[in-house]
């Protein structure tokens, strides 16, 4: 007993630490020895069954620290007199809590997510508030898709709010991805209808629809009456289609219901919670949190301002980074507008960029405009997304360094204005003051009278804006930088001078493009003019030449062009037929409806076969029926043929140079031509989109024919008509002279058509041979594609579209016969774009026999992109021999050799009558780059090689190493020749990143730097790297700068172990993003290449 005691007393002493006011601190043992009691039978006076596991406890312990069990055990409730309690609690979860409870500490780290939560939940039950707490922070950091639906049920049942609000915006910011996960089906009905009621929870309608559809399909049992959640959803947010397609095939809907959702979002106005409002006032409990003066950002009032007042303002840093002036909105809200009013008192200009945060964490910019001189109110679009925080930062001033701000607004809105790479790129004329634009130079009565859109009150002393010339110019600024790729002015018409003139853009007042050069014409009155779109803030228009005086004089300016015919052929735009300016407002973004807008129809009044056009299309244009796509095709021909009489008609009345590529326009011709057509009669009288086409291919057709008889006298062109006429004689009895018999088809033709379109006919026909004589002549062809090659030497078109393959290579082959060249060139095009993985061979081999090499070249480049999965396609054991063996011939098939004798294994096996060829097929294979394991059990059990064979194969590659991918088996070729370069910075490092183009198995990398720009501060705490990736994503570090210098400067060179690689990243801290900066990538024979060894090895 002493020396238990010694010993005690020993241990004691030893851990024990004296404080300086010598007061013993025995905390940390203490807390040791105590939880060696946890779930230990010493002592034990009470015993928890839980979950028929029988765990020991001490009253007292469980009572010091919980009142839940000082209740339970001393309460004089029963289980107070109870040596046993059972618990219907969860075990793992019991047994954490205890340890807690003895030792005050938890690891939550090893602990699984489900156990994590059911502690929190007993934390909860039992009075434990700051292991509560802790958990809960916990949880905070490690949310994630998988485990925010499970902890946000957690943390609503125990009333979490905080960490409630956390799940919620995490769901909010990852909403997309939220609905397709795996766990979105497990949530509760409480949490589920907390989260669709969020304005914030943003993602299209339809996937919340889709998500919700399948929780209610998996949570049937539970929850019977799934009405309660499926109001939830708001269906006027969905187009028609989407409910009509996807909703109702559901059944989860009621039919009166979907009615009324279709009637609501026809009807109404504004969408459900998704206001065209300002929401950065007071009466959103938004407010001006950062900023000098920061009440008057938001009071609404946009008139009383001045030098003095009425504006928040921030200091303009030299290095740009200050924090600028930030609005806190009430809560998270969608957004996709911004409307922000500079301080416009004077003729300043400023630059900025806008940043929105949910958290004030993570910012995004949504707008950058520091290269651009910008003023008075900026009209600013994005994509919708949840935002809370908007910052923005002024970044120049012309006048000073203090940048100023009147008004912010922030809404989101339906009608918005395409963006391209970040800046607006407008339909409408934004040379207007009521966008901000202004007169910066130029002589005039009225300031601005140039932008105010009148264009009849202007006489000899009024209504235009001049400049003196020789010595003046007139400036043009708008409010914001823009994509201009047109403009109109009016010059002044009251006598009949004329003016020469050029016109300049810039968007930066250093950089000028002449858009505009009429310097050696004489024009006069409306002028229009069209370019590759341009951003542009500055435009200046210098006059060169009046015929009357010195004075160059401009009544209206507009950009982008409102001209109506412009707007009609490029742009598919409603306009008046009269040919007056109207100025179109921003173009509304809805979805698609069943009854067409009328403002849509015009618009899908395209050409389907443009690029350039399909590409602008709105959805309901492009997501039509054959049959409406037909009626659109047509009318799309329509216009293309009276808009080219309209052009030659024009090009033969001009009067300007006979080399002249300027657009002349009779507008009073064309006046008439629209006015007797009245197209837009058929946007009141149509209810559908197929009832307006044909109304528009009627009165187009009526156009057509009064251009004919007003141009009779002076032009004639049936050209047409003649069309039109032979394409009636093809296959026909009419006026027939020859007869070809193919198959079992007897086909007239016309003996003088057939040789005046191809030579091959003229020579057979009228060339002396034995068919010159013949009436009936047989033709070994396919009848099928016969057809189709006279309807194209008759009509001059052939519809490629819905023929099949075998009958377009059927045709291809007629016309590569017959010499009808312009045919083979087209449907050569058209085969281009129809590769796919189970027809390519089918195409080779015709295009083989036809010797069309550039047809050849593609289809093998296709061939070598997917090696992989077009010869594990069963078209390729239909496959030639001759073809196969050229194919098994190429360096640059992207395939493992593995694959490629497997391939040639089931080729043979479904080609038994090649006898003796197979050998030759397996002796190209390139047995060295097949990895030895596979070699051993994929190629040796197959016998196609004996086994002196395959030794010889295996110690060539311990000479030579393994080099998996034939495609990349071009040892010193530098694949990096055209690798494109993009410079991005992150934290402090500027980042060079090349892509190869594809994927290439290296192990040497060359890095070239010609011209650096060195920085002249940098964070001497980064270092240069380089790293490789096959995929963009997962990335490898194959070289580290060793000190704080330009390392690759001094080691250009590295090699690394053999891999795929298609990425390479080049970090630096030490060069500008300007650097000239190149690589050379390879595969060095000289480096052997490092394989994986399996084999057994001796102990030694």
């Amino acid at each position: 007993m002493s020396s238990q005691s010694s010993g005690m007393a020993g241990s004691q002493h030893t851990s024990s630490t004296l404080t300086r006011n010598h007061e013993i601190e025995l905390t940390a043992r203490f807390s040791e020895q105590m939880a060696q009691l946890c779930m230990s039978s010493d002592y034990s006076d009470v015993t928890f069954i839980v979950k028929n596991q029988r765990i020991p406890a001490h009253r007292v312990i469980l009572a010091a620290r919980s009142e839940y069990f000082r209740a339970l055990l001393y309460g004089g409730l029963q289980e107070t007199k109870q040596n046993e309690i059972t618990l219907n609690i969860p075990l793992k979860a019991f047994r954490c809590l205890l340890k807690y409870i003895y030792s005050g500490s938890m690891s939550l780290m090893q602990m699984k997510e489900e156990h994590l939560l059911d502690t929190l939940g007993l934390a909860n039950q039992y009075g434990f508030a700051d292991l509560e707490m802790a958990i809960s922070d916990y949880l905070r950091q490690v949310l994630s898709l998988g485990n925010v639906c499970a902890i946000l049920d957690a943390a609503r049942l125990f009333a979490l709010d905080g960490l409630t609000s956390v799940c919620h915006s995490f769901m909010d910011r990852n909403a997309t991805d939220i609905l397709q996960h795996k766990s979105f089906r497990h949530l509760s009905l409480d949490s589920l209808c907390s989260l669709l009621l969020r304005d914030s929870f943003f993602a299209r309608e339809v996937e919340i629809f889709q998500a919700v559809f399948d929780w209610c399909r998996c949570n049937a049992d539970s929850v019977p009456d799934v009405d309660v959640i499926v109001m939830k959803v708001r269906f006027e947010l969905m187009s028609l289609e989407e409910l009509l397609t996807v909703v109702r095939p559901s059944g989860i809907l009621d039919p009166d219901r979907l009615l009324d959702a279709i009637g609501e979002k026809i009807s109404s106005k504004q969408l459900p919670y998704r206001p065209e409002e300002n929401v950065a006032t007071p009466k959103f409990n938004s407010r001006t949190i950062h900023g000098e003066l920061r009440s008057a950002l938001l009071d609404g009032d946009t008139m009383s301002y001045d030098m003095e007042k009425g504006y928040t303002r921030h200091s303009i840093s030299e290095t740009g980074d200050s924090s600028g002036i930030i609005v806190e909105l009430g809560k998270l809200f969608i957004i996709n507008h911004i409307k922000v009013l500079l301080w416009d008192r004077d003729t300043r200009s400023y630059s900025y960029y806008i940043e929105v945060s949910v958290n004030q964490r993570n910012w995004e910019r949504i707008i950058d405009h520091r290269k651009y001189y910008c003023r008075s109110w900026q009209y600013l679009y994005f994509p919708a997304q949840a935002v809370r925080y908007i910052r923005l930062v002024g970044t120049h001033n012309t006048v000073n360094k203090v940048f100023h701000v009147v008004a912010l607004e922030a809404m989101f809105t339906e009608a918005t204005t395409p963006v391209v790479d970040g800046i607006l790129q407008p339909t409408y004329n934004v040379a207007t003051v009521e966008r901000s634009a202004t007169v910066v130079e130029g002589v005039s009565r009225t300031r601005n009278v140039l932008l105010n859109g009148d264009v009849k009150n202007y006489d000899w002393d009024s209504g235009y804006t001049c400049h003196q010339i020789g010595t003046g110019v007139i400036l043009i600024q708008l409010g914001q930088p823009y994509w201009i790729d047109s403009l109109r002015v009016l010059l002044w018409d009251c006598d009949n001078r004329s003016y020469s003139f050029y016109i300049e853009v810039s968007a930066n007042m250093k950089d000028w493009e002449v858009v505009v050069d009429k310097q050696s014409e004489h024009l006069k009155s409306w002028q229009h003019f069209a370019f590759h779109p341009k951003v542009v803030v500055y435009i200046r228009i210098v006059g060169t030449h009046n015929t009357a005086n010195e004075m160059f004089h401009c009544v209206h300016f507009e950009c982008p062009s409102q001209e109506p015919e412009f707007l009609r052929r490029e742009r598919a735009i409603p306009t008046d037929s009269g040919g007056e300016q109207t100025e179109e407002e921003p173009s509304v973004v809805v979805e698609e409806e069943a009854t067409f807008s009328t403002a849509s129809f015009v618009e899908c009044d395209l050409d389907l076969e443009d690029p350039a056009i399909l590409s602008r299309l709105p959805e309901e244009c492009k997501n039509v029926n054959d049959a409406t796509k037909a009626l659109m095709l047509e009318e799309a021909a329509t216009f293309k043929r009276f808009h080219k009489k309209l052009l030659d008609y024009e090009a033969d009345q001009a009067t300007g140079p006979a080399n002249s590529d300027e657009l002349h326009m009779d507008m009073a011709f064309r006046n008439k031509l629209y006015t007797a057509g009245n197209l837009h009669a058929c946007l009141n009288g149509t209810e559908s989109l197929d009832e307006y086409i044909q109304c528009v291919i009627v009165k187009r057709q009526i156009m057509l024919a009064l251009y004919f008889i007003m141009t009779s006298a002076s032009m004639i062109d049936h050209s047409d008509q003649v069309l039109v006429s032979l394409g009636e004689l093809c296959i026909s009895d009419d006026y027939s002279d020859v007869t070809f018999v193919i198959e079992k088809d007897r086909i007239p033709a016309h003996r003088a058509i057939l040789a005046a379109r191809s030579e091959y006919f003229r020579a057979l026909l009228y060339g002396g041979l034995e068919e010159s004589k013949q009436n009936e002549i047989t033709l070994g062809v396919p009848s099928i594609a016969f057809k189709h090659l006279l309807r194209f030497i008759y009509t001059g078109s052939v519809e490629l579209k819905d023929m099949e393959l075998d009958n377009l290579l059927n045709l291809l082959g007629l016309a590569h016969q017959y010499g009808i060249t312009a045919l083979e060139k087209n449907i050569s095009d058209y085969l281009c774009g129809l590769f796919a993985i189970d027809n390519v061979f089918s195409i080779l081999e015709e295009v083989l026999l036809l010797d069309l090499q550039d047809l050849i070249d593609t289809c093998y480049t296709f061939i070598d992109q997917n090696a992989g999965s077009v010869m594990k396609h069963e078209s390729f054991c239909n496959l030639s021999y001759d073809t196969l063996s050229g194919i098994l011939d190429r360096d640059s098939l992207n395939i493992e050799e593995i694959d490629i004798f497997q391939a040639i294994l089931k080729w043979c096996k479904n080609n038994d009558d090649v006898g003796g060829k197979k050998k030759p097929l397996y002796e190209k294979v390139r047995y060295t780059a097949i990895p030895r394991k596979q070699l051993l059990t994929i190629v040796r059990p197959t016998g196609a090689l004996n086994p002196n064979q395959l030794l010889d194969i295996i110690c060539t590659q311990d000479s030579t190493g393994v080099y998996p991918y034939r495609a990349h088996s071009s040892p010193g070729k530098n694949v990096a020749e055209n690798a494109k370069l993009e410079w991005t910075a992150d934290k402090g490092l500027n980042q060079a990143c090349f892509d190869l183009g594809k994927r290439y198995f290296l192990n040497y990398v060359y890095l070239t730097i010609t011209r650096p720009h060195s920085r002249s501060n940098y964070d001497t705490s980064y270092e240069e790297s380089l790293s490789v990736s096959s995929d963009g994503k997962a990335w490898s570090l194959i070289s580290r700068g060793t000190d704080s210098t330009c390392h690759f400067a001094r080691h250009p060179s590295v090699s690394f172990p053999l891999q795929p690689v298609r990425h390479i990243c080049f970090k630096t801290p030490f060069y500008e993003p300007n650097s000239n900066i190149s690589i050379s990538a390879m595969l060095n024979p000289f480096q052997k290449a490092q394989t994986h060894d399996m084999s057994p090895k001796r102990d030694r």
